[in-house]
């Protein structure tokens, strides 16, 4: 609640005749070469009021002002509050209908204009021509007593039944924020402000009275069109205060600025975000001051504001701030309830700035002007947005409750969704809705009225290249018209409910779509029919990587972003039967690009980089022989371009070595079945690191392997492959081919392993040139606001430098209730698991941001042409975030950073791009902690033929080379289970202290997880940072 400040017991058009009295001949107006004093501004509004005067008593009636933007406009505004009348604005721009029906509606006793053409006003009363009013006119009237809650204006905004609705401002609210805003903008009487925007646009009220009640002035623009308003207000040079919108914000963004005279932008009427708003703040040099000014019309114009901090300021939107003077703002919820803090909650605003109501509307105004249950006897106003107090009282805007949802975590603006549909050929009309599948799964559904049949294949094809996959409606379903209620309004209960499947639906399956329900339910673990959710059986875009893997064996060229963007078997089916089937065997050969993490590599200057691997050990459920063993993995190596390539260290170039493709794989064969256990164990782990120290990425295929006969029955291929050229997804594109290849030898069939998809080659060549300077600022500022990781409790410098790796794994049943969270909570595995380590680390640290490296599967289609599912090669993402860990619940917790981790720009690729190829980032920044998510592997998908052991074959990587980060964080669900690793340095830290790091990482993993799954409703916990089940229910299960 803000603070009671005393203003003036005047009115705005008093406090405006002071001024003349004290600067009578400074400038108040300015346009184009034409400029009057106060005091000649002070008589032009005395000669218009004289005019009205005669013509009748127009106290407490209302009075159109129907005009551009000139000298007299202003004039006739003071002229219409000296009377005691009110203004109610009108735009001659607006079309016709709307400002008729604004006429009628407010029943204006009379209209001035300065606007010649008057032809399509129906209204029935006088319209005085202001520029017919001579200067000669005497400036005598008859001065009028106003009271704080006499009327002042009437400003029209949009109404949720297609006609605008006008809000009634009160003489004592515009004062109050009036003077507020001359104390908070003004910085002396040399200001002056721009007047450029409609008058119909509450915009302009600070813009009028603010400068007029200290001696500052207004310098008028016209659009005239020949030439964008902004530009010229900057080009001139002539103003120190402008207010605008986001969207204008956005305007000026590549106008040049040359010795700018602004020194303070006013931003209200939308989100404004802050890498926006930082652009602009470092364009003026930071010699601007920038206010985020929130406030409905319903409350005089502005109501919170906030002074935007480059330092300071980190989320996504720049705060709306606090209240006002004599203003007071409540989070509440659907029980008027003061929601906790951090808490999601509506914005409530109280206080002398509350308008009176809406005009002739008195249900509405009853509806949304509601007696506070805080104040006796004062009013709230209800705005239907949304916030939540982020620290020290500051509220940050969460936009709409009324048209905002969230599918699958996903925060979506349904408005977005319909202009775009409304959009495509033919559309007239379009609602869209939240529904709701088999287990509370949110979907969304789309109404459509058009004038032919429309196609939703070609629908989503479209909106796909407009929105992520989120953000496209599952269903479409078209109609004649969308139906109404009585009161106008869309009668959702008369829409037609999406249909769900049917029992019969399965014998009426097509080819395409058992082949996608085979494909599905192997790589998802579980049964799928031909309408389940893609994302509510656990999908994922690594999963989705391998689903389009598969389907390319079967010849179809699929993109893993179309399995995310048909959601259903039933509707991707349709998608596929119009693929054509792809053949590229392309063998790949000359040079590669670098690509950021290829570059990453080598600017490690490793002491070994030969020895950087990854392995894997399978464990072969038949007799096979060294020669098999050899077919297979030179098989691999012809096949995958990637696995040639070496190292020329004098050219510094990678390239693909054809000697290779003729090079048979040498593989070590041991007899171990007279050993003991013990003894095998040691004879792999010794020789496993042989092995793996006896790649050379300079020449030759960087692929070995070692086959461990442990007895007549059980035989180990170890394969270990240089990292250079692999990466998680890699490895199970690699598995699968394996699986496949000993299910054709034990058919004695050819080795075959398909088409290719797009080359890494290819992939390479696109990143290089890719475009992503639009993310230069936002990469930069994370770089600057990094804090470092407080090591010094941890730090032992009297131990010898060893590599360590910890390791704990939670059971399979956490492990399945950590899955649940995905189709219950809309909480993915990685934002589960990097929410809870961020909390950890804020607590040990005792920090409210902490900064994380994530690494990512980096194969983000940037590049719609290119198709990468069964691509091998070293695509993975490496890119730091800075998290923001608020005070309050773990759920609260996990739900802001799962917002942050969503709003990292093309999943970090773009800051591999302008850090390792371009150059761009600043590069002196300190070690960090490295999180790695690396997904699932799940023996059964390789039966029979062979399942994945985990035993130490040595190490992947030569203990010599540095650790690039303070320790690694390896996360992978193997068979069901959790393992979690991580690998550090004794230089750094000490034994005790990570192991208590990770026991309390663990613990934190298993009580958040355990918290979710205890509520009576999961489906519906949450929604944002709001949650479906009341207060004193979560109080009671969380604490």
């Amino acid at each position: 609640i803000s603070q009671r400040i005393d203003y003036p017991k005047q009115t705005v058009i008093e406090l405006f005749e002071n001024q003349v009295i004290k600067t009578p001949d400074h400038i108040a107006i300015q346009q184009e070469h034409v400029s009057i004093s106060y005091l000649e501004l002070n008589k032009r509004s005395n000669q218009i009021a004289h005019v009205l005067e005669r013509k009748g008593d127009f106290r407490n009636e209302k009075i159109g002002i129907y005009a551009t933007h000139n000298l007299d406009e202003i004039a006739s505004i003071l002229a219409v509050l000296k009377l005691g009348a009110a203004y109610v604005p009108i735009d001659p721009s607006n079309p016709l209908e709307r400002i008729n029906y604004m006429l009628e509606d407010s029943n204006v006793r009379l209209i001035l204009s300065n606007n010649g053409d008057i032809s399509g006003l129906r209204f029935n009363c006088e319209i005085v021509n202001v520029n017919a009013i001579s200067s000669d006119t005497p400036g005598r009237y008859t001065k009028t007593s106003i009271a704080g809650d006499d009327l002042a204006y009437v400003i029209y905004t949009s109404g949720s039944t297609g006609q605008p609705k006008g809000v009634m401002v009160e003489h004592r609210g515009l004062l109050n924020y009036i003077d507020w805003a001359k104390e908070t903008y003004v910085q002396g009487v040399g200001d002056s402000f721009a007047l450029y925007s409609s008058i119909s646009f509450d915009l302009t009220v600070t813009s009028i009275f603010t400068p007029l009640i200290c001696g500052a002035s207004i310098v008028i623009y016209q659009d005239d069109g020949s030439e964008f308003i902004l530009s010229k207000i900057l080009r001139e040079n002539r103003c120190s205060v402008l207010k605008l919108t986001p969207a204008h914000l956005k305007l000026i963004r590549g106008v040049e600025v040359k010795t700018p005279s602004i020194k303070t932008l006013i931003v209200g009427g939308d989100d404004l975000k802050v890498d926006l708003t930082l652009e602009i703040h470092r364009k003026f040099d930071g010699k601007i001051k920038i206010f985020n000014e929130y406030g409905p019309t319903e409350t005089v114009v502005g109501c919170m504001i906030h002074e935007f901090d480059p330092h300071i300021d980190k989320h996504p939107s720049v705060p709306i701030g606090r209240p006002i003077s004599n203003t007071q703002i409540y989070l509440l919820d659907d029980r008027l309830s003061i929601v906790p803090m951090g808490n999601t909650g509506e914005i409530y605003i109280s206080g002398d700035g509350v308008a009176r109501g809406y005009l002739n509307k008195e249900s509405e105004t009853r509806s949304r002007f509601i007696e506070s249950p805080f104040i006796p006897g004062k009013r709230m106003y209800k705005t239907g947005d949304l916030g939540r107090f982020i620290n020290s009282g500051i509220i940050e805007y969460l936009g709409r409750n009324d048209y905002q949802v969230k599918i699958r975590g996903y925060r979506i603006e349904i408005e977005e969704i319909e202009h775009a549909i409304n959009r495509y050929p033919g559309v007239r009309d379009v609602f869209v809705k939240v529904s709701e599948a088999q287990e509370n799964e949110s979907f969304l559904c789309a109404y459509i009225v058009s004038e032919d049949q429309i196609d939703p294949i070609e629908v989503k094809t479209y909106l796909a290249g407009l929105f992520p996959h989120y953000m496209i409606p599952t269903t479409f379903i078209q109609m004649d018209r969308i139906p109404l209620t009585i009161n106008g309004k869309i009668d959702r209960n008369a829409l037609p409910t999406p249909g769900v499947q049917q029992s019969d639906e399965i014998s009426n399956q097509t080819q395409i779509e058992i082949l996608l329900v085979s494909i599905y339910s192997q790589v998802l673990g579980c049964n799928v029919r031909v309408t389940d959710d893609f994302f509510a059986l656990g999908g994922d875009s690594i999963k989705a990587i391998q689903i389009a893997a598969q389907l390319h064996d079967h010849g179809y060229s699929i993109k893993s972003k179309d399995i995310m963007l048909f959601a259903s078997v039933k509707e991707f089916a349709v998608k596929i039967e119009r693929e054509v089937k792809c053949d590229n065997t392309e063998i790949c050969s000359g040079n590669v690009e670098y690509t950021p993490i290829t570059k990453w590599f080598f600017n490690q200057r490793l002491s070994n980089p030969h020895h950087w691997n990854q392995s894997v050990v399978l464990k072969i459920h038949r007799d096979i022989s060294k020669t098999e063993i050899n077919q297979l993995l030179t098989k691999l190596i012809q096949h995958h371009d990637m696995l040639r390539i070496n190292y020329n260290e004098l050219k510094n170039e990678l390239f693909f070595n054809d000697n290779s493709l003729n090079c048979r794989v040498e593989i070590n064969e041991y007899d171990l079945s007279n050993l003991s256990i013990d003894q095998q164990s040691t004879f792999i782990e010794n020789n496993g690191s042989y092995l793996k120290s006896h790649l050379n990425i300079n020449d030759g295929p960087l692929m070995g392997s070692c086959l461990f006969k442990l007895s007549d029955e059980e035989r180990l291929l170890l394969i270990t492959v240089h990292h250079l050229v692999i990466d998680g997804v890699s490895w199970r594109i690699l598995l699968n081919d394996i699986h496949k290849m000993l299910h054709q030898l034990s058919n004695k069939q050819v080795l075959s392993l398909g088409s290719k998809t797009s080359t890494y080659q290819a992939w390479a060549t696109y990143i290089q040139s890719w475009d992503v300077t639009s993310e230069l600022v936002y990469w930069k500022e994370i770089l600057n606001e990094k804090s470092r990781f407080l090591t010094d409790s941890f730090t032992n410098a009297n131990r010898q430098s060893i590599r360590k790796e910890l390791s704990r794994q939670l059971t399979s049943s956490q492990t399945k209730q950590l899955h649940k969270l995905k189709s219950t909570n809309d909480l993915d595995v990685s934002e589960v698991l990097v929410g809870c380590f961020a909390s950890v680390l804020s607590e040990c640290t005792n920090r409210d941001n902490v900064v994380i490296e994530l690494e990512g599967h980096g194969r983000e289609e940037a590049n719609s042409q290119l198709n990468l599912s069964k691509t091998v090669g070293w695509f993975t993402t490496i890119y730091p975030v800075v998290l923001y860990v608020p005070n309050g619940k773990d759920i609260e917790k996990i739900l802001s950073i799962k917002d942050q981790l969503r709003n990292v720009p093309n999943k970090g690729l773009g800051y591999g791009v302008l850090n390792y190829l371009r150059g761009l980032l600043p590069n002196n920044n300190p070690k960090n902690i490295r999180f790695n998510y690396l997904g699932e592997i799940d023996n059964n998908l390789y039966q029979p033929h062979f399942s994945i052991e985990f035993i130490n074959t040595g190490h992947d990587i030569d203990p010599s080379n540095q650790q690039d980060c303070l320790f690694d964080l390896e996360l992978i669900i193997i068979n069901g289970k959790l393992n979690i690793t991580i690998k550090y340095d004794e230089t750094l830290f000490t034994n005790s202290n990570i192991e208590e790091l990770l026991q309390h990482y663990v613990d934190r993993l298993n009580d958040f997880v355990s918290k979710l799954a205890a509520l009576r409703e999961p489906s519906k916990v949450l929604m944002h940072s709001s949650l479906k089940i009341s207060q004193e229910d979560l109080d009671t299960i969380l604490y």
